[in-house]
This record gives structure tokens, C-alpha cells and sequence, in this order.
């Protein structure tokens, strides 16, 4: 697969927290938190909320930043955009784990497309 930073696709549908634990439960194997053997999650992902006071709901999603590094001053320059995740949150113990979203959005849709070659395939032979 290409590294998540080069890929974009405009005006593709969003990916739900719900889609995304769907997608999780399909593996059919708890998530454990390694800190304290927790199954209990709070799932964060895309979401709606009004920036300013009065204006539309704006859709974001947290994400992880992609900076150009520097190596003669040894620093980083923050870019806009980044990576956007999704996080499941330790309800014990606060543990974050991430997921990257695009790459969860990818593979989504490419059982969504083995799902439907599968069922034209057993039409046809039916």
C-alpha cells in the first residue's frame, strides 16, 4: 500500500466510528489495553462540531502532523493537514491507541469490492 501521507481522495464518503468498529470486531479478537488488560474502549473518530459560534457544523478528525525536518537547525516545521487517526482510549487506564484513518478507509473499501465481485460471481453461477 502507498504511505498515507501521498494519498487523497477528494469527496470520498467518510468513515464512521461506527464503520470503524465494525471493521475491528470483524478479526473477532478483543482489543486489550497492554497497560492494564482493559477490553473497555471509547472509540473517537470523524466528528461534527460548530467552530464559531452561529456558523455550519464543520467535519474534523484528529490527526498527527507531518513536519519537514531540519537537520542543520535540528527542528521541525509543522505543516498543515496531517495524518488523520482514529483513537480508541483505555476507559481504565487512559491508554491511547491509533489507527491510521486513510489506511482503515482503504481497506474498507476493498472488501466492500471483494464483497460485491463475490456476490456477482455466485449470481452468475446460480
Amino acid at each position: 500500500m502507498q504511505s498515507e501521507i501521498f494519498i487523497s481522495k477528494k469527496n470520498s464518503p467518510l468513515v464512521t466510528a461506527d464503520q470503524f468498529v465494525k471493521f475491528l470486531y470483524q478479526f473477532k479478537k478483543p482489543i486489550v489495553c497492554p497497560v492494564c488488560s482493559s477490553s473497555l474502549w471509547d472509540v473517537q473518530g470523524t466528528m461534527e462540531i460548530e467552530a464559531v459560534e452561529g456558523e455550519q457544523l464543520h467535519t474534523v478528525a484528529e490527526s498527527l502532523n507531518y513536519g519537514r525536518f531540519n537537520v542543520e537547525e535540528d527542528s521541525v516545521t509543522s505543516y498543515p493537514g496531517g495524518l488523520p487517526v482514529f483513537r480508541l482510549t483505555c476507559n481504565t487506564c487512559a491508554y491511547m491507541m491509533l489507527f491510521s484513518y486513510k489506511r482503515i478507509r482503504a481497506l474498507i473499501e476493498a472488501q466492500s469490492k471483494n464483497n460485491e465481485a463475490s456476490v456477482e460471481g455466485e449470481s452468475k453461477n446460480a
